[in-house]
């Protein structure tokens, strides 16, 4: 069989292969098919199974190599992904559609390899690593509140585009001779990992790690998925060269740990494309306590 889907201004949409019905146990076999959007192929296996019943779903979706640039496009065209996204580079994809036919559940292991990235609201770069995804489609509830899995990311020489912290501390702390960015405006990086978790609508950031010439980020926090936006708490250790560079002067000996390095405490909340940068003042707070008991019990 053959069944081709022609969309506007897009390749045709085509899936075939070989159909086969088990009458005794009421079942569907789909075999050697093929599912082919944008020149890029996918196996499709699997079963549906008592047909005269409740219908069972068993099918699987997968092509362990294929370049995403088409798919995105074609996603972007059907108003699937934002049209700032440009995504390019080799993925592998395995898809499980699984469950009774009014209570459908979809699962998603992608690998990502290498995908250069480019969204003008918040990220360039070259991305890597794993992503598992469940998502139930019965029910009212809303897909991002559906929504679980979990992952590990890891991103390289590339750009956060929506928050400059290096701007952001001299102009929070008032430390002077902090050296301007590579690209104005943002946040260059040669290595940037994230290990989170989705459940109940929000992404549970459990690790975050950023690292540049310039500094070291450490921290995590919560992203909501709905309107996605941020609430981040990190660490920025400015790098041993950069913090010896830096003016003297009060703010700077507040700042600086027993290594010598610059340490700022940093929250980051707000819309995902432009968030807000600013002293974690509980941390401020307690460090400031901490310093002067420090010195109330050396005199004593």
């Amino acid at each position: 069989y053959r069944i081709s889907l022609n969309l506007p201004g897009l390749k045709t949409i085509t899936l075939g292969g070989r159909l086969s019905y088990e009458e005794s146990q009421a079942t569907l076999k789909l075999t050697e098919n093929h599912l082919k959007a944008q020149d890029v192929d996918f196996a499709v296996n699997g079963t549906v199974a008592d047909l005269s019943g409740v219908p069972k779903v068993n099918l699987t979706l997968a092509n362990e190599w294929f370049e995403t640039k088409p798919i995105f496009q074609l996603l972007t065209a059907a108003a699937l992904t934002p049209k700032e996204l440009e995504v390019s580079g080799p993925m592998g994809l395995q898809v499980a559609l699984t469950g009774p036919s009014h209570n459908l559940a979809l699962a998603v292991n992608a690998h990502l390899k290498e995908l250069k990235i480019n969204d003008s609201r918040a990220f360039h770069g070259i991305l890597g690593g794993e992503i598992l995804l469940s998502l139930p489609l019965g029910g009212d509830a809303p897909m991002s509140h559906n929504l679980s899995g979990n992952g590990k990311l890891v991103a390289k020489d590339g750009r956060l585009t929506g928050v400059d912290l290096v701007s952001k501390i001299q102009l929070l702390t008032g430390l002077i001779g902090l050296p301007k960015e590579q690209s104005s405006g943002a946040t260059t990086f040669k290595t940037l990992e994230a290990e989170f978790r989705l459940g109940g609508g929000i992404g549970d950031i459990q690790r975050l790690f950023l690292s540049s010439p310039l500094m070291e980020a450490v921290g995590g926090g919560k992203m909501s998925l709905a309107a996605p936006s941020l609430d981040l708490g990190i660490e920025v250790v400015l790098a041993p060269d950069v913090s010896a560079r830096v003016g003297g002067g009060k703010a700077v000996t507040f700042f600086k740990d027993s290594q010598g390095r610059i340490v700022v405490p940093l929250k980051i909340s707000g819309p995902i494309g432009r968030p807000s940068v600013s002293l974690d003042t509980t941390k401020v707070i307690k460090k400031g306590l901490g310093q002067f008991f420090e010195r109330f019990f050396k005199r004593k």
